[in-house]
């Protein structure tokens, strides 16, 4: 089951759900350069990898990243607004 966080961007303000982890039936990926979402169903994909191809900004899809990139300016200064997750997602 995934965690649905709250994320806000540091730089121009913006707020937005992020979904992290993995569900029964998909996965969400996210782009390490641009912060781009892409989800995967499993069923399509049984074999879960940590990456998903490439963005066309030259960036990799990942499964777990390290840091938050705002999907709005693309900067890498984000923070939770919330203590934990407001809601999990399957």
């Amino acid at each position: 089951m995934g965690s649905i966080i709250k994320e806000r961007c540091l730089s121009c303000g913006k707020e937005w759900n992020h979904f992290e982890g993995v569900g029964f039936q998909s996965a969400y990926y996210y782009c390490d350069k641009c912060g781009k979402e892409k989800m995967m169903n499993i069923c399509d994909h049984p074999n879960l990898e940590e990456t998903a191809g490439s963005c066309n900004c030259g960036g990799i899809f990942r499964l777990h990243s390290n840091n938050v990139i705002c999907p709005f300016c693309h900067c890498k200064e984000t923070e939770s607004t919330e203590d934990s997750p407001i809601g999990l997602w399957d």
